[in-house]
């Protein structure tokens, strides 16, 4: 399944309770999932990274290009320490900044099962 918004804010729990949101790069899940687990690659020792690990609930939220859509996905996180997917993902998405040897030693894929689908459309559904 190609992912037509692949950019999208990923919020996880703070570690003093808050919730931290950043932008990712998302990915489809791999040919057995369904069509609504995402992947998406992060620094092993980043902070949203920390955050899974002790929260692994994270919501992933989309917006369409046209502003008329939006979609939430929140599922539980797994961090993946796969080389061969991490430069999978890397190559496809088109980054080639860092050396293979920084992205497979730094790098690892978190891949979010969705639990859960919130689906907004302008005009369709009532307002979020």
């Amino acid at each position: 399944m190609t992912v037509e918004v692949p950019y999208c804010w990923v919020v996880t729990r703070a570690v003093d309770g808050g919730v931290n949101a950043r932008a990712v790069r998302a990915f489809s899940g791999e040919p057995d999932d369904d069509e609504w687990t995402r992947r998406f690659l992060t620094l092993r020792e980043a902070r949203k990274a920390a955050e899974i690990r002790v929260a692994p609930q994270v919501t992933l939220a989309f917006q369409h290009a046209s502003g008329e859509a939006c979609v939430a996905l929140a599922g539980r996180a797994e961090l993946i320490v796969d080389k061969a997917m991490i430069r999978s993902l890397w190559l496809e998405s088109g980054a080639s900044a860092y050396p293979e040897d920084f992205v497979a030693s730094k790098m690892t894929v978190a891949k979010v099962g969705v639990e859960r689908i919130e689906i907004h459309v302008r005009g369709v559904t009532a307002e979020p």
